[in-house]
């Protein structure tokens, strides 16, 4: 089967209200446009991310590599406008990224909610020093 890789994602639209978005998937061979709820656009990002998860899996044989959060690390710019911790049903513990009004939610073992305490006290106390040394 020959290959026909994503090229881009372009000739987004967004409606007044932020309800419906539209866009064009370009492949090396075709293009497909797309009209998407907010809805389903949350939909959209989850199924994705669990194909990355699976597929990091398989890279991986199914263990987590250390998280390195020193550059030259890949971040993106997408601002964040809330973070937190969100309990579900099943007492599962779950990372929360709010975006305005668009959530992100990664479940959580409680050692990473452990894990994401330390990292945050830590950089606190870097952000103090380099505040402390500016002036």
């Amino acid at each position: 089967m020959p290959s026909d890789l994503l090229k881009q994602i372009g000739d987004i639209e967004i409606d007044q209200l932020g309800q419906r978005i539209r866009l064009t998937v370009e492949t090396e061979r075709t293009a497909v446009a797309l009209e998407l709820t907010s809805a389903t656009l949350h939909k959209l990002i989850t199924d994705l991310t669990q194909i990355a998860h699976s597929a990091a899996g398989r890279r991986t044989a199914g263990r987590a590599v250390a998280l390195d959060t020193q550059a030259p690390a890949y971040f993106s710019d997408i601002p964040v406008s809330e973070i937190g911790v969100g309990m579900g049903e099943q007492r599962d513990l779950f990372l929360v990224l709010r975006l305005l009004d668009f959530d992100l939610s990664y479940k959580l073992e409680t050692a990473h909610l452990r894990s994401i305490a330390t990292s945050f006290q830590e950089m606190v106390k870097a952000l103090d020093a380099d505040e402390r040394t500016a002036h």
